[in-house]
């Protein structure tokens, strides 16, 4: 049996937990991603071990209020994007922390019928992941980001206000078409331009 004061009990203890984690049927974000998006909603049998990057506001809704996070997982070049219309679940869930979801659903985005986002609802078991995901704090200013300090960082974070919004314009080719959108932001050391595409 195994002394609590020595160190190697905690090391058994991560051990047996790795050892019980290697039969959990696994799924990754590369792998729902890879899998064209099911025509109707459909609730994943797999457990998917992800990282919160950020969590929007809870928004009111006509049914009652959703809200939205976007996830990454131990690759961190693929992220996804889940949405949840139950507002319980929302102070379970914290920025840079790292859970494992079991029985959320799939869906087509709402953005873009040719990729997948989740769905967190009542049935979904969110649990707080005893291995977690490295991310690192990318919190730049604009001015930061003009002048290229950023590196080769995938993710950034910038805190700035919106200072004005082109109306949406149509490109491309029927029916491969994509809405155009141009933001303007600002903060306290410049301004940059934001472009944001939709599908259809």
């Amino acid at each position: 049996m195994c002394d609590p004061e020595q160190e190697s009990c905690e090391t058994h203890a991560e051990w047996q937990h790795e050892f019980e984690n290697s039969f959990k049927n696994q799924t990754t974000i590369n792998d729902i991603k890879a899998t064209l998006p099911p025509n109707s909603p459909r609730r994943s049998s797999k457990t998917l071990t992800c990282a919160i990057l950020n969590k929007s506001p809870v928004k009111p809704t006509r049914n009652g209020s959703m809200f939205s996070v976007n996830l990454c997982d131990n690759e961190k070049s693929l992220t996804i994007r889940a949405v949840c219309f139950n507002e319980d679940i929302y102070p379970k869930l914290e920025s840079n922390k790292t859970y494992e979801l079991e029985s959320f659903k799939v869906k087509k985005s709402f953005g873009d019928k040719a990729t997948s986002e989740l769905v967190l609802d009542h049935e979904t078991k969110i649990t707080l992941a005893a291995s977690q995901v490295q991310i690192e704090d990318c919190s730049y200013t604009i001015s930061e980001i003009l002048r290229g300090e950023t590196g080769d960082k995938r993710f950034l974070n910038v805190k700035a206000k919106v200072v004005s919004l082109e109306k949406p314009c149509v490109v491309g080719t029927f029916p491969e078409t994509k809405t155009k959108r141009t933001v303007c932001v600002g903060d306290m050391t410049g301004q940059m331009e934001l472009i944001l595409w939709r599908a259809g």
